[in-house]
């Protein structure tokens, strides 16, 4: 029996279509954004302003500190005010220099680069040590830790040693996800797995994936394998 209460899957795909985003800066964002005060100033704005409400509702589901996020957003808010254009608007590649340069919150980055300019291939940045930290910044943090929690508790139901099993399968699972595009467990195929390298890696976590696939139940949403 698992220890973890159930939790209803809940992910969705980010769409920015929902924001109603302008292919401009209207002359209020031109003046909010022409000096250092008036862009802290949109920091501390609630609601948050349009031009930066896509941002920190990606930010406040990513795990990124607060201190972090507001490092972030304002680099963002300096190069909106130097291109003239809202951050959406931005070419890939204006994302993929910020992702290079930035040290500090380089995940939240990415997963701004990922949901705005549709760069969805993270794993492939410079120094990527702990690809945890990117499916949580892209897929939302409770997403990803619910997802883990479902997949170590299947493996310790199919006899595995739970004391080190997350570990041991974070990373992996956190490269799947983001090698899949979509974090649901449910989605992942045997193509996936053999694609990510892990049958000649990982046989544990090969037999567990490729046993049969991840089922929620409507009723109680407890995890089953179905064999």
């Amino acid at each position: 029996m698992s220890s973890h209460a159930p939790i209803e899957s809940s992910w969705r795909p980010f769409d920015m279509n929902e924001y109603r985003p302008g292919r401009s800066l209207t002359s209020a964002e031109r003046t909010m954004l022409a000096s250092s005060g008036s862009r802290s100033a949109m920091l501390r704005m609630k609601p948050a302003p349009d031009l930066i409400r896509p941002l920190t509702d990606i930010a406040s589901g990513s795990g990124s500190g607060s201190k972090v996020t507001a490092l972030i957003i304002a680099r963002l808010l300096r190069e909106m005010h130097a291109a003239g254009l809202p951050c959406w608007c931005w070419p890939q590649e204006r994302w993929l220099t910020l992702c290079r340069e930035v040290r500090e919150g380089r995940p939240l980055m990415a997963a701004f680069t990922w949901h705005l300019a549709g760069f969805h291939d993270p794993l492939s940045l410079p120094d990527i040590r702990k690809p945890a930290l990117y499916a949580s910044a892209i897929f939302g943090q409770d997403f990803y830790h619910q997802e883990l929690d479902r997949l170590t508790d299947t493996l310790t139901s199919l006899g595995y040693a739970p004391a080190s099993q997350k570990n041991h399968v974070s990373g992996i699972l956190a490269t799947l996800m983001i090698m899949n595009r979509d974090p649901r467990l449910e989605t992942f195929t045997p193509e996936l797995l053999w694609r990510a390298g892990i049958p000649l890696r990982r046989p544990r976590f090969t037999r567990t994936c490729r046993a049969g696939h991840f089922q929620r139940s409507d009723e109680n949403a407890k995890l089953h394998m179905m064999v």
